[in-house]
């Protein structure tokens, strides 16, 4: 059977697939599945619920956003009784909105709310998406109207060209990985580091003045390690005594950036992480090893996996195959998703998830048929949770958040590809915990899907892996430990706990 699926938009129940002319006249597997750039549905979905609320027609509902993001990269959310929202999973999601709840209705005002300030850069999702995850597990908590908090993309503020940092990153990303590898080992060392920030200072000192002053944050938050070290100077220049929280969202061995001596706190998503901060001079208890903040809904789900498939319409009998590349869809995903959907897989199922990339979801859309492995093709989605939990194999490039989610999910995986220099030691971290495969070329990468999907004690015992170093509880132990530093300190999940 071969078919290439896909989910068209105008329906508000389970959306009805397109289906690409395959080799055979067999049914293709129906997919309910839709994404945000296709269909919204604005559903309230309260803290105590552990999955999303479904359609009349049996699809699940997308979560609102608490934030609101402008031309300048700020996301802003303003707590109020009552409103307990969480934050999108991607930073190429639908643009959120703020909420509506009247000023009128809050206990604490504008000007006793504590203030929270997160730092990142768009230089790569990851850090917008963690600090989203952190946020909204403030955003669920029940003294959300205690404290408001604003992510910013401060680089983007500054001087060229720092301003340009982002369009920098991926092109070189695109066409010079290895130069950007260069760039990332010249300056990784803390004294070739100090000299870097040093020497920049021009560029970024009036932005990030400009900025705290005028937020005036109780706590700082930076979740990117060409901030860190930025946050402490402007800092001691405004003579704030706001605390300066680092929160590290590589895996392994990280660079020089990521590590502030002086930060009030840095939390850190693995021992060897944490041993890499001890190696560098962080005092014991600044160091906090909470895991890699990951989304509060990949902890809050309970269905099992034969639920999520019939809810989403998979076959509930074929070994399913996820493929993913993050937000841009790039890198080696169109080959190995070829390679893959030729490679005669028996009872095997691929569901590609292509992120902004919609040339390559169109090419797909349109030669599925040809391919020999049924195949779902999506863009942009939500339901990242559910299909890991789905799925018996995730093929994936290196990025810390889809392995911490994977971890979460007990998903085995095939890492196919990582960003020179900045993603080696997620890869390195792979290989050591057992959660999954690292296979660096396009052949590899078959013959690992192949051997694994035929190797159901090898799948389990990665599983098992997985489980043992999943932190799903990451985001609001982190939110937790945010909150104490921002004077407002009650608990809602023990720092010792998963």
């Amino acid at each position: 059977m071969s078919a290439s699926v896909r989910g068209e938009a105008g329906s508000l129940g389970r959306i009805a697939p397109s289906i690409t002319p395959a080799k055979t006249t067999a049914e293709p597997a129906k997919v309910a599945l839709c994404t945000p750039r296709t269909r919204t549905i604005a559903t309230e979905w309260p803290r105590s619920a552990q999955t999303p609320p479904r359609s009349s027609g049996g699809a699940a509902s997308l979560r609102p956003s608490p934030t609101d993001r402008g031309a300048s990269g700020r996301s802003v959310w303003r707590g109020a009784p009552g409103t307990k929202l969480t934050a999108p999973r991607s930073p190429c999601s639908a643009p959120a909105k703020r909420s509506t709840a009247s000023p009128s209705s809050s206990l604490i005002s504008r000007m006793q709310r504590r203030r929270i300030l997160f730092l990142i850069s768009d230089s790569g999702g990851g850090h917008r998406a963690g600090a989203e995850a952190i946020a909204a597990a403030l955003a669920e908590r029940p003294d959300a109207d205690a404290f408001e908090y604003r992510i910013e993309d401060a680089l983007v503020q500054c001087r060229f060209p720092l301003s340009a940092l982002n369009t920098g990153y991926h092109l070189a990303l695109k066409y010079g990985p290895f130069v950007y590898g260069a760039l990332y080992h010249a300056t990784n060392g803390e004294r070739r580091y100090r000299t870097l920030v040093e020497s920049c200072n021009s560029l970024y000192r009036q932005a990030l003045l400009r900025l705290v002053r005028s937020y005036n944050p109780d706590v700082i938050v930076s979740v990117h390690p060409l901030l860190n070290h930025v946050a402490l100077r402007v800092r001691s220049e405004l003579g704030s005594r706001a605390p300066i929280v680092t929160v590290i969202t590589d895996l392994g061995r990280v660079h020089a950036g990521w590590i502030a001596p002086s930060a009030d706190a840095i939390v850190v998503p693995s021992a060897e992480v944490r041993a890499c901060a001890v190696e560098r001079g962080v005092p014991l208890q600044k160091i906090h090893l909470l895991g890699h903040p990951v989304h509060p809904r990949f902890a809050d789900y309970d269905e099992s996996r034969a639920q999520i498939r019939e809810r989403l319409g998979l076959p509930r009998d074929c070994k399913i195959v996820l493929l993913m590349a993050g937000g841009e869809g790039g890198g080696k995903l169109s080959r190995i998703t070829d390679a893959l959907g030729t490679a005669g897989l028996k009872n095997a199922h691929l569901i590609v998830c292509t992120g902004r990339n919609e040339t390559l979801k169109t090419r797909l859309e349109e030669v599925g048929g040809a391919f020999d492995v049924p195949m779902t093709v999506l863009g942009f989605t939500h339901e990242i949770p559910a299909l890991m939990r789905a799925a018996d194999l995730l093929v994936t490039k290196a990025g810390p958040g889809a392995i911490a989610e994977a971890c979460v999910a007990a998903v085995p995986m095939v890492v196919y590809d990582y960003v020179p220099g900045q993603e080696r030691g997620n890869i390195d971290h792979v290989r050591r915990t057992g959660i999954g495969e690292v296979t660096l070329s396009v052949g590899q990468t078959v013959r690992a899907v192949q051997r694994l999907l035929r190797d159901a004690k090898r799948l389990e015992r990665m599983r098992g892996c997985e489980r043992e170093i999943a932190r799903p509880q990451a985001s609001r132990q982190i939110a937790d430990l945010v909150i104490g530093f921002a004077g407002i300190h009650q608990p809602q999940y023990a720092a010792a706990g998963r």
